[in-house]
């Protein structure tokens, strides 16, 4: 945590051991006979997180929370990008897409402001299945996190389809 030098998990593992102080940045994903879905959390080995990783988790959940809320029956994609800024005001970007449906379909964005590629205004609709991701990072790309899980579009916002906790955890060596 007090070094940190990529903003993403690494997509090949590394032979390095775990050590206390480290962050551990996971995506879990799964899918059984057509259907997927995902979770993301960082985790630390040995000690709670440093102050500059609690501010960035507590901004990834504000994120995550304010798009289940936005994102409803009738939403549009457009509203829930402009909704998103607050990663930027908060003093970070993503690397990745903020939203995805299951299997990586549409919709796919990020935010208004970082679009990584062109995607088509959409509407949500009751039980379309999605994954929220505020997968937040630095300007720098040194430091970055993995927060979020997969939910289902209902009349009034998100509903999770797991109950894993949201906040920091603490693995113990």
């Amino acid at each position: 945590m007090r070094a940190p030098d990529f903003p993403v998990p690494s997509q090949f593992h590394s032979k390095r051991k775990l050590e206390k102080g480290d962050a551990l940045i996971t995506e879990i994903s799964g899918a059984y006979a057509g259907y997927s879905g995902q979770m993301h959390r960082t985790f630390s080995i040995g000690e709670g997180p440093t102050p500059e990783w609690q501010k960035m988790h507590d901004a990834a959940i504000e994120v995550f929370e304010i798009l289940s809320k936005v994102i409803k029956d009738g939403a549009t994609t457009m509203e829930a990008e402009e909704a998103a800024e607050v990663v930027h005001r908060r003093g970070y970007s993503t690397y990745d897409d903020l939203v995805h449906g299951v299997n990586q379909y549409p919709p796919i964005f990020q935010t208004k402001t970082r679009k990584r590629h062109e995607s088509r205004e959409m509407t949500f609709h009751e039980n379309m299945v999605i994954v929220i991701q505020p997968n937040l990072m630095t300007y720098d790309e040194k430091m970055g996190l993995q927060f979020g899980e997969t939910l289902v579009v209902k009349k009034n916002g998100c509903e999770s389809l797991n109950a894993y906790p949201r906040q920091w955890i603490t693995c113990q060596g």
